[in-house]
Formats: C-alpha cells, sequence, structure tokens
C-alpha cells in the first residue's frame, strides 16, 4: 500500500495545474502565481493530492516547499512554518519580523516558490496571516488542504475568498479508482463478495480502505486461499451485506438450471451474460453462497469457451469461497472443472493436482444421486488431464465412458457434447455414429453442429471442416472452432490448396486470440507444433526454407551444402506431410521475408 499510484483525480489535477500554472499540469514549464485550496472529508486524499501538484510543479521546473500544520504546531509559534523560515538563527515570535525574513527567503525564487500546507484549517492565526501575506505579494503559490466542516483561520480562508487562490472540492473517489487501489494492494485475485464490501465500507476514502484492509489481514479476517483473497467478516461490515441465502436461493436455482440449459443447447453467449449477470447481482446484495453457484457457472463458460485463464481464475474464486461450507459434490464438481481448464491451457501438473483434490470429494453417501449426475462432467474433465499427460488414447476412452455416464442419466446433450470431446481427442470415427443418433433426437442446433464437425474431421475434409468453424462459433465455442480452423489447413495442404490453407490458418488465428493460449491436441498436432518432432538442424532449415531463402541461401548461412539443405527438406517434408516451401510457410506460421 505504500505505492499507491493516483488515480480517479485527473479532472481535480487539471483545474490545479490551471490555478497554479499549467506547467505543473502538463509538466513542460511555464509560469505559476495562483493557488488552490483543497477541500473535503478525512481520508479522500486530499493530502495525496497537493503532494502529487508538488511533485509535478518540481517536474516542471519549479521549487517546492512542504508545511504540515499539526495542532501541536500551532502551540509553537511559527512552528509550522519552520522549514520556510528556519535559519541559523530562531525566528523569533514577532509576525513582521517573521513576515520579512520569509519574504527574503522566497523572493529568490523565480518562478514564484510553490508551497504546500497540508491542513492547513490546523494552522495558528499567526503562521496563517504569514502565508496569506506571501500570496497577496505574489511571492508563493499555494497548495493548502482543509478538512471540510473544521473551523479554519480567517486569513486561510482569505486566500479563495481575495480570490488568491481556487477553493477546489476533492470528493470522495469514485467505485472504480478505489477498486484499481484495492487491486494495487491485493492483486487482481480478490473474491467478488470482499471486493465489493471493502470499496462499499471504504466510501471512496483511501485512507479508509488502507486501514480496513491492515485491520482486516492484521485481525485474520482477511485471508488467501487458493490464491484468492477472502474478507470472512464481509458480510458483518457492510451496510445491506449478509442476507440470508435462502431469500434468494430458489431464484439462483432456476438461474443455474437454465444456464446449463443454455449451455447444453450451444446457446453460450446468453449462458454468459445470465451469469454474469447473475453474479454481480449476488455480489451486490453480499450474498456469497449464491455468488459461488454464480462463480461456477462463469468458469464453466470461460471453460467452454477456451477462456482458459479466465477459466481458471474465475474457478479459483468458487472454490476458495466455498471453503468450509460443506458442499463437497459441488467443490468436487468446481475443482474438476479448474483441471480440465488446467488441462485445456497446457499445465499438465497443475490439473493433475486439482483432480486429485476432486476425488478425495468422491462419495456414494446420501447425495449418491447427486453425485452420478455430475459425473459425466468430472470424468470428462477427467479425459482434458489425461490429455494433457500425453496419453491421446487412454484420454479419448475415458471421454468415451464420460457419454456413457451421461447416457445412462439421461443426460443426451452432456453425452453429445462427450462424443465430440472424443472425436477432439483424436478418436472421430469412434464417436460419429451415435453423434448421428443423438442429432436426430436432441433438439435444437448445437448437435447436429457438432455431429457436422465430427464427420469432416473423420473425412478431413477442408471445405467440410470450413464450414464448421463459422457455425461452432456462432455457438461461442471459438475453441472448438480454433481446432477445426487448425485441421482445415493441414486438409488443405493435402489437397494442395495453398490458397485455401492460408484462408484457414487467418480464421484460426483470429479465434486463438480469444482462447487465452489454450492449448489441444487437435491445435497441436495441425497448427504446425508438429515440427517439435524436427531435429535442432531440420527445424531450423524448416525455419528458413519458410520464409523465403532458397537453398542456396540457406546452405550460405549454415555452412552446409546445398545437397545437404535439400536432404534435410525432403525429410522435414515427409515428417510434416507436405510438398514444398510455401505449404511449409502456412503449416508453421511463416512468412517470406521473416528470418
Amino acid at each position: 500500500m505504500s505505492d499507491w499510484p493516483l488515480v480517479g483525480r485527473a479532472r481535480e489535477l487539471v483545474a490545479i495545474g490551471a490555478a497554479i500554472g499549467t506547467s505543473t499540469a502538463a509538466g513542460s514549464g511555464g509560469n505559476a502565481g495562483g493557488g488552490v485550496v483543497l477541500a473535503g472529508e478525512a481520508g479522500v486524499g486530499r493530502t495525496r493530492l497537493a503532494r502529487a501538484v508538488l511533485t509535478r510543479a518540481r517536474r516542471a521546473g519549479l521549487d517546492t516547499c512542504w508545511l504540515a500544520a499539526t495542532r501541536t504546531c500551532a502551540t509553537i509559534p511559527f512552528g509550522a512554518l519552520l522549514p520556510l523560515v528556519a535559519g541559523d538563527e530562531p525566528p523569533g515570535t514577532d509576525p513582521m519580523a517573521v513576515l520579512h525574513r520569509a519574504v527574503r527567503r522566497v523572493a529568490r525564487h523565480r518562478p514564484p516558490l510553490v508551497v504546500g500546507v497540508d491542513d492547513a484549517h490546523l494552522l495558528d492565526e499567526q503562521s496563517a496571516w504569514v502565508i496569506h501575506q506571501l500570496a497577496l505579494r505574489g511571492l508563493v503559490s499555494v497548495v493548502a488542504t482543509v478538512r471540510a466542516g473544521e473551523p479554519t483561520p480567517d486569513a486561510v480562508t482569505a486566500l479563495w475568498k481575495d480570490a488568491l487562490d481556487h477553493r477546489i472540492r476533492v470528493e470522495p473517489l469514485a467505485p472504480g479508482a478505489m477498486d484499481e487501489l484495492l487491486t494495487r494492494s491485493l492483486g487482481p485475485q480478490v473474491e467478488g463478495v470482499t471486493r465489493l464490501a471493502m470499496v462499499r465500507t471504504a466510501a471512496g476514502r483511501p485512507r479508509l480502505l488502507r486501514d480496513l484492509l491492515v485491520e482486516a489481514y492484521e485481525g485474520g479476517a482477511l485471508v488467501r486461499r487458493e490464491g484468492v483473497w477472502l474478507w470472512d467478516r464481509a458480510a458483518d461490515r457492510t451496510a445491506g451485506f449478509g442476507q440470508p441465502a435462502s431469500m434468494l436461493w430458489d431464484e439462483a436455482v432456476f438461474g443455474w438450471t437454465h444456464c446449463l440449459g443454455l449451455v447444453l443447447a450451444g446457446r453460450l453467449h446468453e449462458a454468459r451474460n445470465l451469469a454474469e449477470a447473475g453474479y454481480s447481482g449476488a455480489v451486490d446484495q453480499g450474498i456469497r453462497e449464491v455468488a459461488i453457484g454464480w462463480a461456477g457457472c462463469r468458469g464453466a463458460i470461460a471453460k467452454a469457451q477456451g477462456q482458459v485463464a479466465t477459466a481458471q481464475a474465475v474457478l479459483r474464486e468458487a472454490v476458495a469461497a466455498l471453503h468450509g461450507r460443506g458442499a463437497d459434490q459441488l467443490a468436487r464438481w468446481l475443482l474438476a472443472d479448474l483441471g480440465g481448464a488446467a488441462a485445456l491451457a497446457g499445465d499438465a501438473a497443475g490439473a493433475g493436482r486439482w483432480m486429485r483434490r476432486a476425488d478425495a470429494l468422491r462419495t456414494d453417501g446420501p447425495q449418491g444421486e447427486v453425485r452420478r449426475l455430475v459425473d459425466p462432467w468430472i470424468e470428462l474433465d477427467r479425459a482434458w488431464v489425461i490429455a494433457a499427460g500425453g496419453n491421446l488414447e487412454r484420454a479419448a476412452r475415458q471421454a468415451r465412458w464420460a457419454a456413457d455416464l451421461a447416457e445412462d442419466t439421461k443426460q443426451y446433450d452432456a453425452e453429445a457434447i462427450a462424443l465430440y470431446d472424443v472425436a477432439r481427442l483424436g478418436a472421430p470415427a469412434a464417436a460419429t455414429p451415435r453423434l448421428a443418433d443423438l442429432a436426430e433426437a436432441v433438439h435444437g442446433p448445437l448437435v447436429p453442429a457438432l455431429t457436422r464437425a465430427a464427420d469432416a474431421l473423420v473425412a478431413l475434409d477442408g471445405s467440410a471442416l470450413d464450414a464448421t468453424v463459422a457455425a461452432l462459433d456462432d455457438h461461442g465455442l471459438a475453441l472448438h472452432a480454433a481446432e477445426t480452423a487448425a485441421a482445415a489447413v493441414r486438409a488443405h495442404l493435402t489437397a494442395g490448396n495453398q490458397a485455401a490453407a492460408v484462408a484457414a490458418r487467418t480464421r484460426m488465428t483470429v479465434l486463438l486470440d480469444r482462447c487465452e493460449g489454450a492449448s489441444t491436441p487437435l491445435l497441436t498436432a495441425q497448427r504446425g507444433l508438429g515440427v517439435s518432432a524436427l531435429s535442432r538442424r531440420e527445424h531450423e532449415i524448416a525455419l528458413l526454407a519458410a520464409s523465403g531463402l532458397p537453398s542456396k541461401a540457406i546452405a550460405e548461412r549454415l555452412s552446409l551444402s546445398v545437397r545437404t539443405v535439400d536432404n534435410h527438406l525432403g525429410r522435414v517434408y515427409a515428417r510434416l506431410g507436405v510438398s514444398g516451401r510455401a505449404a511449409l510457410a502456412v503449416l508453421i506460421g511463416q512468412h517470406p521475408g521473416r528470418t
């Protein structure tokens, strides 16, 4: 908290810069002469703003002096003015003598000295008079802070009444600025109810937010779980927070069910909007139990859309907030989803850790029926965890097992999703017969779209794969669409249609930009990452050839013979299944002239 930035004060800084010389706002030099009085409630950041103004003044080439008034200083003759008038001898107690001494000291500064006076309402009358006289003579630009509603010396009040200074009201910070300060202190991973409770309790006053954080942390109420900060007493400290979850429980359960239905229907954009609105409403009312459920929905949707980093962050929040609440089956589902999201991000070790924690909560007790309903999803997450470990054959079998579990519980939409994951994991032919049956039986456009995509993967039909890209993306499945675009690149190259391959690769790249670094078997196999199977020399030659260099230039650069280069290229083409430099450039994402 010691390095909090100055946020939410752009308008005030512009106004202050105009008052004491626009140079302090723009940092470009200029004349000073005016001043400002910053008035506001305790804790809103008056002092921080005044110090920032003096810092900008110094950067603009102006000399500055900082004076801090306190009740103790007010008992010492001209105590607050000592930094301005102190020298080898005490300044004395005669006001005129002190003024003359101050005039001599500040008159040397051109442009005028910028003097910051913090808590000017605490100045004794004589010190206030000296500062007013210096401002009246144009010898200083005063940047004073006063607490609104406090008695203020007449000489300080005269600064703005005599139009020597502009009086600027410093209002409490907006919630967005307070949220930024909270993030600056704790990082981005702050549980939603905690974040809003902190911001609301601080009510726009940075100093109160700082004190609140220190008190909560030192008192053990602010804790960190799963990398997420939570304020356990948030509901106790904020008006309107902590209503009984039962007040909205039925509505929340209906909302979660509707959200899942939208996901199963392939209406992920609508599902996401519903989940965001539900989460925001629960957080706004401080109902953590309901916010947990909506956070789980948000994480599952983000994972389905391929936004693997977002999914992990949101799901960690849900798991952290659920700690100690006894909802083991929900925790198990969330932990498994975290494992699946980590697997899609390529984090095999993290995926395994999350899945082991999910397995530790497995039970056949009174919640056995609930377990049967969530098991297909958990076992499908397990398939991706296995895939992240490199065993695709076993992963495909695991996904088929998840599909069978969904069929047993008559969750046919879930079965279709699991079967398409079988195709994504490298065994499309094993999924298409049952997918075709489900396409006839299940209502809605998603299952037919998945069936067509699986058929195109089996046939490696570039045109059919191109057609499925837009359909999957329309359903909100950006990662699925990117995978089919990657498969289309390979299909078009195999058919010798390089223009279509370039177009497919462009679509894949655009889609992957929305997927936060997701890495799946179809992408690693079809996106040109197969070059990792090449030797170091073959990889080096492949990159140079894809950049447009002829064999002779490559040979000269690498001190090889042209024949050796061509022999290496022949092996590269054979291993990657391409026929020449142009196709190689498309496959590995290289462009002519890039070396």
